[in-house]
């Protein structure tokens, strides 16, 4: 993390100093001073004299920044102090404004190579420098800082404040954003491998852009002076692109620049007939997400739709994939960060280096954007985009936070970046100005959008780079996020009370409507000034027709407008109108629900809930009212068409998007009224502690015997605990194992250790109900909230759940006790006998008691008796298949057991694209329910002669890609790892074992390259990913009901045992009485 120990030994600073000619060659030695002073930071020494107003981790990093500058820290200092006189007076705030001073200076030394982001040390030093800034001051201490899994970590002040100071990671309006996207996972805390993993993929972005730009392709397109490549898709085949226009469509490469969309289809060369649809121009231009499908069908939710006023019809680009809509979302948001950035150049009429500050600050968020995509796999969206441009656009005032923009813009110096350069820690003439960093950071990575002769030698100095105005900026942005927040909530409120189906006589309606809606929809264009003299001309008969008082001869014309239009519909075709009443059909639900909201809005305005919004409407109600009574009814029909029809002119058009955003900004902050009735009915719950109950359920008093109904108490959730009350509930092998045979060792007390027998105990672990109750410290859940039940939990806070690479949570792991994660007690008993837990769930019964990380909610609109499977078998197999092998499309797959894990790795590793999958099992039964899930071949192992490995090597040609274990039998895990390939077969376990949990197998067989890989629920983290299944579920993007062969009532529960039992069933749903 330092920056020069070993080299330091090696050559004395005053040697270094005496070779040191220029300054160009400080920013070259300043990687190696970097690269070998990590070992500083390591070993807390400083290597120079300490300041006394500075803590040790701060006075370690002032000693690095020394170094990385060739200056003594005394010289640092007293150039501090005769730059900055009057931060020395304030002792209080000394040690964090010096330390911010060395930083800035030594990060804008060291940032001058163009890979910078490359070198670990110098990613060390930066986080090194953040938590300095947390604990500037003697007084502070290391202790102080906060602290996850023993690992130091940063808060969100220190990030802001030095981030952002490198325009390259971090920018000022989005840096709240993507500290919330990095640390969203650990508790807003940032790790430094998060942070590291971030920086390592910013700059594999980096490289893969310059990349693009350098290659043949970037000179085929001729592009315009200042313009960059960011983003290109449909170059590969097995992601392709489609482009859309009528019912015609064909596969193409498209690329995004700072200008314009491209696209060119693959079967034409380089440079020929390439299509561009610029986005820099003024026009009305639209980009929305959108429905396509062959022939001009509105069938996949996976389009972007482009709409502009210089073309006859929208253009849809359609990014096909097996899973959800992720790459279209991508191209969306970055295509409309791009149109917005163009926008902004435009409404303030930027000049040359002006236009290319704003097109790099959009270039640096796009590219943060997809850095964060590739590593986390996560794209904020809405008010917690990390796009700039976009943001200030949804977010509340954000016209304000571009007014401030802009006016930093406005302030930059439109001469030759090399006027900049300077000697001088301190020049007055830059202190009122605003400096392109943007621009400049851009061109130190080898980015040119503004070329001026001097450039490539120029620098700026460090006073330049910290003297940036920003005030009204950050007051801008702290006033908008801070009316977000509001928003957000408001917003919430609204979504809960959409409706969504429509009736088919609405939609004929709106078909009857359609003559209506053209008249409307052609007015409404005249009032857009598009061709001033028809508007003119048309206000101007208008007002006469009022003035005149001849508005009774409206009703006549209209009826002969009518017969004229019902004759004309006479002789014209079908079609048309049959393709009118299908986009009707498709919007009428949009607007049914826009209305209702209209209507909830208003019913929350007239009964005060929000009282000052009521009382402002009230006021206006009232001047309306004095208004109606005092002046004439023709006078103010004229004021108002006068007003209707001159909001688009020239010379009010700004104002009225102004006047327009506050309205709509003011709208989205009312919520509903269903708040307060939520709040009051809280309040109503939690005015008395939830009590004990008393409910059935099946209890197994000893292994292998029938379950008993039994009148249970079920205690009230403790802390961090959720009552349930379960809707349905399917049996899992594993409930039938555990239940039937003797207990599995627990590894968690010991590797010799078997569990004790627990019993009586409740079976279940799959799982879907209703929130009951909950306990104290419970945020996330609500009474009423619809949720599913996993096995295994996310803290969020424990190394395992912080990593993202595994999800054995070390705090709510897989429970073997038959207890409570909490207190390791049980919450069931019967005549005061505790009853033991299964897995920490225990669905057996009508109600339980779960942790709240072992809870996932769910939409309402969700089929409970069917998402219940999502949480274990179903996701476990697709988990398997995804997360754990990760199979790569054309490769071979051998599946041990069809059963419902066995299948779901089936259709897992069907839509990764697998070509072989090869089923095994010994009832041939289950060959036709196979293929349905995306079984190739079959193999009953009763039916052959030889061994089944000898089979599968024949069908792949030397044995599988992956061979999955569902069967829970470990001597089939030697089989499946034979049947694998050699060098590079991969063995999944998900099997639970009846009994002898050892593993034996050959040591060449691991020796010849092959690998064996454990699987709990499939990787997935459950709170972070169960979500994402459902909703896939939802978009029947996966298959799940075809897996539950059997349903039964809750008292039928040994009779779904017995089909376990027996292998004539894949999963049997029991349902709980209502």
């Amino acid at each position: 993390m330092g920056i020069v120990e070993t080299w330091m030994r090696e050559k004395p600073i005053r040697t270094f100093l005496s070779q040191l000619s220029t300054r160009r060659a400080a920013v070259g030695a300043a990687a190696a001073l970097i690269a070998s002073s990590a070992a500083a930071s390591g070993d807390g020494e400083t290597g120079d004299r300490s300041i006394p107003q500075l803590s040790p981790i701060a006075n370690s990093v002032v000693s690095r920044c020394s170094r990385v500058l060739a200056l003594a820290i005394e010289t640092l200092q007293q150039n501090f102090e005769v730059d900055f006189p009057d931060s020395c007076k304030e002792s209080n705030t000394y040690a964090k404004e010096f330390l911010e001073y060395c930083c800035h200076k030594a990060l804008h030394e060291v940032t001058a190579r163009p890979d910078y982001l490359s070198d670990k040390n110098l990613r060390r030093l930066m986080f090194d420098v953040m938590l300095a800034w947390e604990t500037p001051g003697a007084v502070a201490d290391d202790a102080s800082l906060e602290n996850v899994n023993d690992k130091k970590t940063v808060g969100l002040g220190a990030f802001a404040r030095i981030a952002p100071s490198c325009p390259i990671i971090a920018d000022l309006v989005t840096v709240h954003n993507l500290f919330d996207a990095l640390t969203c996972s650990s508790g807003g805390r940032l790790h430094f491998f998060v942070f590291d993993k971030y920086i390592k993929s910013l700059d594999k972005v980096f490289r893969s852009v310059k990349g693009i730009m350098q290659s043949p392709l970037a000179s085929s397109f001729k592009l315009d002076a200042g313009e960059c490549i960011l983003a290109m898709d449909g170059d590969r085949p097995i992601h392709p692109v489609f482009q859309h226009i009528g019912i015609s469509a064909w596969p193409g490469r498209l690329i995004l620049t700072t200008h314009a969309l491209y696209f060119q289809s693959i079967k034409v060369g380089y440079g020929d007939k390439i299509v561009k649809y610029d986005l820099a121009t003024d026009a009305d231009q639209i980009i929305k997400r959108d429905f396509t499908g062959p022939l001009g069908v509105r069938l996949f939710d996976k389009a972007v739709m482009y709409k502009s006023s210089t073309l006859t019809e929208p253009i849809y680009f359609d990014f096909p994939e097996l899973g959800g809509p992720s790459r279209r979302d991508y191209w969306l948001a970055i295509t409309r960060e791009v149109l917005q950035v163009n926008r902004f150049i435009r409404k303030f009429n930027l000049g040359d280096i002006q236009r290319a500050e704003a097109h790099s600050k959009a270039i640096l968020g796009i590219l943060r954007y997809s850095a964060v995509k590739e590593a986390f796999h996560i794209s904020p969206s809405h008010f917690k985009t990390t796009l700039p441009f976009s943001l200030a656009e949804k977010l509340p005032k954000g016209d304000m936070v571009l007014k401030a923009l802009y006016d930093n813009y406005f302030q930059l110096l439109d001469t030759s970046l090399s006027h900049l350069a300077t000697e001088s820690p301190v020049d007055n003439r830059l202190q009122s100005h605003s400096l392109p960093f943007s621009l400049y950071a851009l061109s130190r990575m080898g980015f040119i959008l503004l070329k001026r002769k001097d450039e490539a030698q120029s620098e700026i100095s460090f006073c330049a780079v910290c003297s940036g105005v920003t005030k009204s900026l950050e007051a801008a942005l702290e006033e908008s996020i801070c009316y977000s927040e509001r928003i957000e909530a408001a917003r919430a409120t609204i979504d809960q009370v959409k409706v969504e189906g429509v009736d088919a006589n609405l939609a004929l309606m709106q078909e009857l409507l359609f003559p209506f809606i053209h008249v409307v929809k052609l007015i409404y264009s005249l009032t857009k000034w598009d061709d001033p003299l028809k508007s003119f001309l048309f206000l101007a008969f208008t007002m006469y027709v009022i003035q005149r008082g001849i508005v009774g001869y409206i009703l006549p014309l209209s009826f002969l407008v009518f017969a004229v239009v019902m004759l004309w519909h006479k002789y014209n075709g079908r079609e048309q109108l049959l393709g009118v009443l299908e986009d009707a059909i498709s919007k009428l639900e949009e607007t049914l629900q826009a209305v209702n909201i209209v209507l909830l809005k208003f019913r929350a305005v007239l009964f005060a809930a929000v009282p000052k919004t009521t009382e402002m409407v009230a006021v206006a109600f009232l001047a309306a009212a004095a208004l109606l009574v005092f002046l004439p009814w023709r006078h103010l029909f004229l004021m108002a068409v006068l007003e209707v029809y001159t909001r688009e002119m020239p010379l009010r058009k700004q104002n009225t998007e102004k006047f327009r955003r506050r309205i709509r900004e003011w709208s989205t902050y009312l919520h509903s009224g269903k708040e307060l009735v939520r709040e009051s009915a809280d309040g109503m719950a939690g005015a008395s502690s939830p009590a004990a109950i008393t409910c059935r359920a099946a209890v197994a008093w000893a292994p292998g015997q029938p379950l008993v109904m039994e009148e249970v108490e079920v205690a009230p959730p403790e802390a961090k605990e959720i009552r349930v009350k379960v809707v349905s509930t399917s049996i899992c092998r594993s409930d039938v194992n555990q239940w039937q045979s003797t207990p599995l060792i627990d590894y968690a007390i010991s590797e010799t250790q078997a569990q004790p027998d627990l019993f009586p105990r409740i079976f279940g672990h799959e799982a879907s109900g209703v929130v009951e109750s909950v306990g104290e410290g419970v945020t996330e859940f609500r009474v009423g909230d619809h949720v599913l039940t996993v096995f295994i939990g996310e803290c969020m806070s424990c190394k395992h759940c912080v990593s993202g690479k595994s999800n054995m949570c070390q705090k709510l792991g897989l429970e073997r006790k038959g207890v409570m994660h909490s207190d390791q007690k049980t919450r069931f008993s019967i005549r005061g006998k505790p009853v033991y837990h299964y897995c920490a769930v225990s669905s057996f019964s009508e109600y339980t008691v779960v942790h709240s990380g072992c809870a996932v909610k769910v939409s309402p609109s969700m089929p409970m008796d069917r998402i219940c499977l999502l949480s274990c078998g179903v996701s476990a197999g697709l988990g398997a298949a995804w997360n754990v092998a990760d199979i790569s499309e054309g490769s071979s797959v051998v599946i041990f057991g069809l059963g419902t894990v066995g299948l779901s790795v089936a259709q897992g590793a069907k839509m990764r694209g697998a070509s072989i999958i090869i089923g095994v099992d010994t009832n041939s039964e289950k060959q036709e329910k196979g293929k349905a899930f995306g079984v190739t071949d079959f193999i009953n192992p009763a039916e052959l002669n030889e061994p089944v490995q000898q089979v599968v090597k024949r069908l792949t040609n030397g044995g599988a890609d992956y061979s999955f274990e569902c069967v829970g039998d470990t001597g089939v895990v030697s089989t499946a790892l034979q049947s694998c390939s050699d060098g590079w077969g991969l063995t999944i376990t998900l099997g639970v074992p009846k009994a002898k949990p050892e593993v034996s197998a050959h040591y060449g067989l691991l020796l010849s390259g092959r690998t064996l890989k454990g699987s709990l629920f499939g990787g997935w983290r459950p709170k972070s990913d169960l979500p994402l299944l459902v909703e896939k579920y939802g978009n029947k993007e996966i298959q799940v009901d075809g897996l539950v062969t059997h349903d039964m009532p809750f008292s039928d529960i040994n009779k779904a045992l017995e089909l376990m039992l027996e292998n004539k069933c894949l999963r049997c749903v029991v349902h709980m009485p209502r």
